[in-house]
């Protein structure tokens, strides 16, 4: 499944009253790099500021600690987590929620830690490679958070811009576009003091 992009087409073309087609795949395409240029500069999964809803699996460290709580990057829901117990590539125990594990932070989202329930947890995190299976909903917001779509906007604006001046990026636009992957150092200032942090947890 393609990573989520922050902001679509339809709403780009009428916050900026265009109502012709021709552009289209250029602005789909510009809209894709902004997004992804935002995931690089706060270190984000393609599509980590979206609500997106995938299955993701996680190494388990070794150490005891490791075993009983597991960082994750920012997470809303989890549909079903497994485990595999034995290393074969199967995730055959199926935990379930509030029985044998709890979200944290428990009054907030995103959730960024699963903790095995103390109380009436039956199972703990198997160590080794690719132990953990996680299906869910994972993102900041249900939403795109507004600045992160603001953003992407406005980029895009300035590179649909400069594809069309005399002395804008070299080239065509399939082969200019190619060098269109940072975003501006204003937007990139902006949206840095915003104080969005790096994710924790390592997912594959």
């Amino acid at each position: 499944m393609a990573a989520a992009d922050y902001i679509t087409l339809t709403d780009y073309k009428v916050d900026h009253a265009i109502s012709d087609t021709s552009a289209d795949v250029t602005l789909t395409r510009l809209i894709t790099r902004a997004s992804r240029a935002v995931d690089r500069l706060f270190r984000r999964e393609a599509g980590g500021f979206a609500a997106q809803t995938l299955t993701k699996h996680q190494d388990v460290g070794a150490f005891s600690q490791c075993r009983l709580a597991l960082s994750v990057p920012p997470l809303l829901s989890v549909t079903t987590l497994k485990t595999d117990e034995d290393g074969d590539g199967v995730f055959e125990v199926t935990w379930t929620a509030g029985t044998d594990y709890l979200l944290y932070p428990l009054n907030d989202t995103p959730k960024t830690e699963i903790q095995v329930n103390q109380v009436t947890g039956r199972y703990r995190f198997p160590a080794g490679q690719k132990r953990v299976q996680i299906a869910g909903s994972w993102g900041e917001a249900t939403a795109v958070p507004e600045p992160i779509a603001e953003a992407v906007d406005l980029q895009v604006s300035r590179w649909r811009w400069r594809l069309r001046a005399p002395e804008g990026v070299a080239g065509d636009s399939e082969k200019g576009m190619i060098e269109l992957k940072d975003l501006d150092p204003d937007i990139a200032g902006i949206l840095m003091k915003q104080h969005y942090i790096a994710p924790t947890g390592v997912f594959a």
